[in-house]
């Protein structure tokens, strides 16, 4: 099964078709430096992204939120995600901006 991020281009694939599990292979967190923030963020105010992650060539939702970004964040920064799907298909992903840890945000789903 495929698991993909969407975009407003569309769909970024994470896992790939075929990939066995764990993804990472070594049960860690795979990470994506190629993301932008869709909108400036002040500093001291929260902003929205929503996060969507699909499987399949269907593009089925296996997750979506909304997750605040805490400013001050501009524009077009680069975002990073890290992410992994154990064995036992549990999905784990975080998001925050890159050279920022303590923003980054985790969640975990089993598919």
């Amino acid at each position: 099964m495929t698991c993909a991020f969407r975009r407003a281009v569309g769909p970024v694939v994470l896992v790939p078709r075929g990939a066995e599990l764990p993804y990472p292979s070594d049960g860690g967190f795979k990470q994506r430096e190629d993301f932008k923030a869709p909108q400036a963020v002040r500093a001291g105010a929260e902003g929205e992204i929503r996060v969507q992650i699909l499987a399949g060539d269907e593009h089925r939702s296996l997750f979506e939120e909304i997750w605040k970004i805490k400013g001050p964040v501009k524009k077009g920064a680069p975002l990073l995600l890290e992410f992994r799907s154990t064995r036992t298909k549990c999905w784990s992903c975080g998001w925050g901006c890159l050279g920022l840890t303590a923003h980054l945000k985790q969640r975990s789903k089993t598919l």
